[in-house]
Order: structure tokens, then sequence, then C-alpha cells
């Protein structure tokens, strides 16, 4: 590659960690966000082997150790049935040697945080267009500005901007396997000393789980729907 200017489309975990290491090597990232700022929401993220390899070698690993949650029981509540208790050390060391649970909000904050004194951001704008050409790739935003790159990344999620530009219409490309995650934030009125609570219930044609992390308590909710519902789009 003879330019240095890389576009990296998307903020999120797999956006902020890429454009360390590109200025690591000399590259200059500029990463352009439709969201006004970094996107701190989700549920927790567990980290594994490699990972955590990783991210010891951009030496944040000890503030990752900082911010993890420290859940270290789980519970299963099932209708009808005694509650179930779990040691969930124990299950993360059948996996691997070293694990981090942490909320996605933090670790997305400390991805940001190592990239503020040389990271170019783009925040509300978006991919509206890119010609390829000899010396690399013009690309069109949203907000009107064209900028030539010598390469585009697509790190933009499963509803990919960039693949939808670059190659064509979604359903080209994926597959629906009639499963769906939704997380929210919420109060912790019940002050459950950090336990993570999981809550099964069956509502057909619909399973839910929820999962409640008492220090900064999210919602999670995973779901089975046979057929698309009407807000899983790129818009």
């Amino acid at each position: 590659m003879r330019g240095k200017d890389i576009l990296i489309s998307g903020s999120g975990i797999a956006g902020l960690v890429l454009a360390w290491w590109l200025g690591r090597y000399g590259f200059r990232p500029t990463i352009v966000e439709k969201s006004t700022g970094l996107r701190r929401g989700g549920h927790a993220v567990d980290l594994w082997g490699t990972a955590l390899d990783v991210l010891e070698w951009m030496g944040l690993l000890a503030e990752l150790e900082e911010r993890r949650t420290r859940n270290d029981r789980g519970v299963m509540i099932t209708p009808g049935l005694r509650p179930r208790e779990i040691e969930l050390n124990r299950i993360s060391g059948q996996f691997a040697s070293k694990q981090i649970e942490i909320m996605r909000g933090e670790l997305v904050g400390i991805l940001g945080r190592s990239l503020s004194a040389g990271g170019d951001f783009m925040f509300g704008n978006s991919i509206s267009g890119m010609d390829e050409h000899a010396g690399g790739v013009n690309v069109t935003f949203e907000s009107g500005d064209s900028r030539d790159f010598e390469l585009v990344i697509g790190a933009d999620g499963q509803h990919s901007n960039v693949r939808h530009i670059a190659f064509g219409e979604e359903d080209r490309f994926s597959r629906n396997l009639g499963g769906y995650v939704c997380g929210y934030t919420v109060a912790d009125d019940h002050k459950l000393a950090k336990a993570c609570i999981a809550t099964s219930f069956r509502i057909r044609p619909w399973l839910s789980f929820r999962f409640v992390i008492a220090a900064t308590p999210p919602l999670y909710f995973c779901f089975g729907r046979p057929g698309l519902l009407a807000f899983n789009t790129t818009t």
C-alpha cells in the first residue's frame, strides 16, 4: 500500500481495536460513525484467551481488570422450579485459563480513550457512496463531503452499510436464523448484590431469557421468531 489513509466504518469494538493497531503501524485511520458519539450501550462481553492477549499487548489489561463486572454467581429461575445457583468462575475455568467479563459500554470507553490522542473520528456521518479507482477509493459521505482513502474497511456490524454499498442487498449474504437479542439498562431496585439472575419463560412461539447484573443492571432478552421483524433493516 502506497498511501496511509484508511477509513473504518463503525466505532464499535472491532473498529476501535483496528484503528489502534493501524495507528501503531504508521497508518492514519479515520473512523466514521453514524451516531453522534461512541455507543456505550449493550450487555456484558466475555473476553477469553487471544482477545485478552491482544488487549494486554495494547496496554489495556489492567484497566479491564479494574472495571470488570466481578459476577461470581448466577441464579437460574424457572417458574414452578426451585432456583438453581451456579458458580460462574467454575464454568469459565472449563473454557480458558483466563477470562474477564466487562460491560460493553465500559470496554468501548476504554478503547475510545486509548485512541483519544491519535484517533480521527467523523461522528454523525455515514458513507453514502464509494468509487474504487487505481489509487484507492473515493468515498462520499451523507454530509455531502468526499475524500480519497487507500482502503475502506467495514466494521459496521451485522447489517453492514459498507457491504451493502460494495456488494448489494443484504439478503444475498445473510440467512435469518430466527433469533433475536435485545438489551436494556434499568435501575437496581432489588439490590441483587452482583448476582447474575437468569429467568426463562416460554410464550409460544417465543423463548426468552432475562439476565440482570446488579452492579449496572441491564435486561437482556433472547427470543426466537420465524420470519423477520419489522425493525430488522439496515436503516
